[in-house]
């Protein structure tokens, strides 16, 4: 049957009522494969803390009894311990549901529990806290069993800081009396020692209270989100909505006033004397001197300042200015003998740096590539260890840099994508995989080549997902990294459908050699359906150095845009690409850069599938959009060149376009406002909206509808 025959039979088919899902029975996996039984998903450890480089604790739960067990398990021996018992505070507490949802180890025998975890924003949670000193056999509720933000332990672990209904307070362990140290706190107005929503997006804080080294000062900070304009979010759940209401201070509007503040005692409680937009990170670097990161508003100048507690006095000791932006450090910590140590991209790449107490300035990795994560510096033997994107952008491999000599030395697998933990003794807990194995986890040494092998993920039905073919693309007088997948017998002399990913965001990663989530094996299920499935890093992406990165900067989609129209020319001049059928598939930016590329003078897009897509970057949060735009007063050309709101006349193709309705990051408001421009255009697309969805659209069924009407979509097209 040629290819036109088997378009007719798959259109009758449809519209007869039959999915096109049965239409492939003989595929070696299915949808519901991917999305309700999930074969293809990685295994992964239960919540688990290391003690030391040999021993962990292993969390298990008893869903009948609603409790949960805290094992110590010890990797030399292979011999397991109860450490403790969440039953025993369904009995002491009178507790329905004792399941443990965090547990921190604060030394031996000594925890803290968290019960009855609630979601709160997508980072933020609230929950019920519990201090338990078995040696004392100590239960101590904290907070009588309200739910309550970020529980601190003061380092004598005699105090406990928390915040409750955006206020502050100490619960003291040994006289169970609490302390209130702010009285402000007012929902919408003002927040003591939490944050608000665009911190905790885009600087990644929720917590921003800390303890200082002697146990006695608390240094916190305060938003006053007053001036920031409120936005309501209807949830559909009875006859009549109801709305989530919160700060959201978009580009150029007003954002929340931050001050910090430093509490000893009721009677020695003050404000910092320092004029800041952004206070990013907070560290203290001895028991009398608290550091402070901040930023201005267009993020371009940064700022480390030393302030002195006890006479209230503050110095400047680090500073970076860029014509563009300044990214947030990836480490930011104090040295043992009192050295900053920070990455920054100052010399055109991500590295290290040590600032001296007289402020000296010091380069310590080098070489032409970035430095993604810092796990530790070892002074005694003169090592960093450290990650970056080598030796190609597409892989993580974990690396030590010898101070002395200079030299690179790798000590992980370097075929794919690995995360580490350092645990002490020379050893360090390393989570790897790679596009063809799953998952694996194990205990390594850098010392020697031993190793324990904790989890290997790697089955046998893996086989069917065909491998992505990793390149560099070759764009005029630069190259793009990529991969591609074939489809099964793949033939050069027949001609297959493209189907493109696309993200492209500032500092991001798509183009990356790991197991991926269930959408990458959706990826691989349109290859078996007989698409090219081709992905591939665009100007503006991250691991190839801050030019190359920030070079959209003021132009966010412009240049993104261009590259993903190029990488399509250059496919299309593939003998077995047909370039009649071309398509592209993005979540997020990737759903934002899928309608800028269909927003061209030249038509190179058959279809587009654009889910909960930015339009307009004015609709966006402060922090992210001024990062790469500047102001709208200050960008207005900018802002009108990469909105697909402005650029609706141009727009060609065929459009799937989706959003969850309650979506607090990219408001649905975007598509919105985009479907009005385009039926004003008198342009015609699909939108399909998900009832009460947030940014991922997240739940298996509503995974499997949402992959479903995709699929059907990309295939109704497919001639």
């Amino acid at each position: 049957m040629d290819r036109r025959c088997l378009s007719l039979v798959l259109l009758i088919l449809c519209l007869s009522g039959m999915s096109l899902e049965k239409c492939f029975a003989d595929l070696p996996f299915t949808l519901e494969d991917i999305f309700i039984q999930k074969k293809f998903q990685a295994k992964t450890l239960p919540q688990f803390q290391f003690i030391n480089s040999h021993q962990y604790i292993l969390q298990e739960n008893n869903t009948q009894q609603k409790s949960s067990e805290l094992y110590q398990y010890d990797l030399h021996s292979e011999e397991k311990s109860k450490l403790f018992d969440s039953h025993i505070l369904q009995e002491k507490f009178n507790l329905k549901n004792a399941l443990i949802s965090t547990f921190e180890l604060l030394k031996s025998n000594v925890f803290l529990v968290g019960l009855n975890q609630e979601s709160i924003n997508r980072h933020s949670t609230q929950v019920q806290y519990y201090y338990i000193n078995q040696h004392l056999h100590q239960y101590v509720e904290i907070a009588e069993g309200q739910k309550i933000m970020y529980p601190t332990i003061s380092p004598n672990l005699e105090k406990v800081a928390y915040v409750f209904e955006n206020n502050i307070y100490i619960f003291h362990l040994k006289t169970h009396k609490t302390e209130q140290v702010t009285s402000d706190g007012q929902v919408n107005s003002i927040i003591n020692g939490a944050s608000d929503w665009v911190y905790e997006e885009e600087f990644g804080m929720t917590k921003s209270m800390f303890w200082s080294d002697d146990s006695q000062s608390l240094a916190y900070l305060k938003f006053d989100e007053s001036k920031v304009k409120e936005f309501s979010i209807p949830f559909y759940k009875n006859d009549y909505p109801e709305n989530f209401t919160y700060k959201y201070p978009r580009a150029g509007e007003d954002i929340s006033e931050v001050s910090a503040w430093i509490y000893v005692s009721k009677k020695k409680h003050f404000k910092i004397k320092l004029e800041a937009t952004y206070f990013p990170l907070l560290k203290w670097k001895d028991a009398k001197t608290l550091t402070l990161l901040t930023l201005n508003r267009l993020q371009n100048d940064l700022q480390v300042w030393r302030y002195n507690v006890f006479n209230q006095q503050k110095e400047l000791w680090y500073r970076e200015e860029d014509k563009r932006y300044v990214d947030l450090p990836t480490l930011f910590t104090i040295l043992p003998d009192g050295e900053l140590a920070i990455t920054s991209e100052r010399n055109g790449y991500n590295h290290l740096f040590f600032i001296n107490q007289k402020n000296h300035i010091q380069q310590v990795t080098q070489g032409d590539f970035d430095v993604k994560d810092v796990f530790r510096i070892d002074l005694d033997d003169s090592l960093i260890f450290f990650s970056s994107h080598l030796p190609t952008p597409e892989r993580t491999s974990v690396l030590t840099w010898d101070m002395k000599s200079h030299s690179l030395n790798y000590i992980s697998d370097t075929t794919g994508t690995s995360k580490i933990n350092m645990l002490g003794e020379g050893n360090f807990i390393e989570k790897w995989s790679r596009q063809d194995i799953r998952s694996k986890i194990a205990v390594k040494s850098v010392r020697s080549n031993i190793s324990q092998i904790l989890l290997e993920d790697n089955r046998t039905e893996d086989s069917v997902l065909m491998k992505k073919n990793f390149f560099w693309m070759p764009i005029d007088d630069y190259q793009l990294r990529a991969w591609e997948i074939l489809p099964p017998d793949f033939d050069t002399l027949k001609k297959y459908p493209v189907l493109f990913l696309v993200y492209g965001g500032p500092g991001s990663q798509k183009v990356v050699n790991d197991w991926g989530s269930n959408q990458n094996t959706w990826l691989n299920y349109m290859a078996h359906q007989g698409f090219i499935i081709v992905c591939v890093d665009n100007r503006g992406t991250g691991a190839r150095g801050a030019d190359f990165k920030k070079m959209t900067y003021g132009k966010l989609g412009q240049y993104e845009a261009e590259d993903q129209l190029r990488a399509i020319r250059y496919m299309n001049t593939k003998d077995y690409v047909d370039s009649t059928q071309v398509f592209m598939f993005g979540w997020s930016y990737g759903g934002y850069l899928t309608l800028m590329c269909m927003m061209q003078d030249e038509p190179l897009l058959k279809g587009g599938v654009s889910i909960a897509p930015v339009t307009d970057w004015r609709y966006y949060d402060a922090i992210y959009t001024e990062r790469y735009m500047r102001t709208p007063i200050g960008n207005p050309v900018g802002y009108d060149k990469g909105s697909p709101v402005e650029l609706a006349e141009k727009f060609n193709g065929n459009l799937l376009l989706i959003h969850g309705t309650a979506d607090d990051n990219v408001h649905y408001q975007n598509s919105l406002e985009l479907s009005k421009s385009l039926v004003k255009n008198n342009k015609i697309f699909q939108m399909n909206s998900y009832t009460n969805g947030r940014h991922g659209i997240s739940g298996a069924d509503i995974q499997l509808q949402l992959y479903n009407t995709i699929t059907n979509f990309l295939l109704n097209l497919k001639e």
